[in-house]
């Protein structure tokens, strides 16, 4: 009897933790579509989003969902992208592979701006010069006069020091009281790499930690998967499992870091 009663305990551990997971699966399933069927609001006027990124493919493999839900508003989106990722020296190539990773996303080749200086060299290793860095970012933001703009947090989603460079030039902006007072600005959140690979399972948890997420369509995936193939000469075979199962082609929760009164 005693045998029994510890197979059926069992039993019931092993139903209990099945139930968990169907009914979280479920879960993700409804926010999904509660997320691709809610009604979008159109602004009365496009508005002029500046994306900054620091390579070529930065802009499909972590922003997509973003880039993709402000055109499908009619706003005008726009790239400053501050290398040619040219740490294999292919930086020309991939400047090709960035204009059609754009088009593919909805944002013309005039609405891209790319800087190619040696002190902001596609590097892991290497820190980008600050005083370079925050002169030609100010110069594209007071030329272009965005409503939003969007970097990297200080994790930079995958740690790379380019990355959170960006976020700590503009946290200085920010600070110094430069950047213009209609401009809000938004950073990208780093997830743990436990949600990072959860792919479209990670939305219920993106929600309930920012209210502005991001979440792409069956249809903007597929170009977000377009955009990044691309990007030819990054596509190595750990990117396309990156593709498949990062939750950043799905979705992107944002944070709002500077805004009217705080700089």
């Amino acid at each position: 009897m005693a045998g029994l009663s510890e197979i059926f305990e069992k039993y019931c551990q092993q139903s209990a933790l099945i139930g968990i997971v169907l009914i979280y699966i479920v879960t993700c399933i409804f926010t999904y579509f509660a997320f691709i069927w809610r009604k979008v609001k159109i602004p009365k006027f496009p508005r002029k989003i500046l994306l900054i990124t620091a390579h070529p493919d930065d802009e499909c493999m972590f922003f997509s969902p973003t880039v993709q839900a402000e055109t499908s508003k009619g706003n005008f989106v726009y790239v400053l992208c501050l290398s040619k990722g040219d740490y294999y020296k292919i930086g020309d190539k991939r400047t090709k592979e960035l204009i059609k990773s754009c088009s593919v996303l909805g944002i013309p080749e005039r609405n891209i701006r790319q800087v190619d200086h040696a002190k902001l060299p596609d590097s892991p290793s290497i820190d980008w010069d600050a005083e370079v860095l925050e002169k030609e970012i100010i110069a594209i933001i007071y030329g272009l006069q965005p409503n939003k703009v969007i970097t990297f947090d200080s994790n930079g989603v995958s740690g790379h020091i380019n990355h959170t460079a960006l976020y700590n030039c503009i946290q200085d902006i920010c600070g110094k009281n430069r950047m213009p007072r209609h401009t809000r600005v938004f950073v990208l959140k780093t997830t743990s790499i436990l949600r990072k690979y959860l792919s479209i399972l990670d939305l219920p948890l993106a929600y309930l930690i920012s209210k502005r997420t991001f979440v792409s369509t069956p249809l903007q995936t597929f170009y977000a998967w377009r955009a990044m193939f691309a990007h030819r000469s990054q596509l190595m075979w750990f990117r396309i499992l990156y593709l498949m199962f990062s939750n950043y082609m799905f979705v992107n929760s944002l944070q709002e870091v500077c805004h009217h009164g705080d700089c």
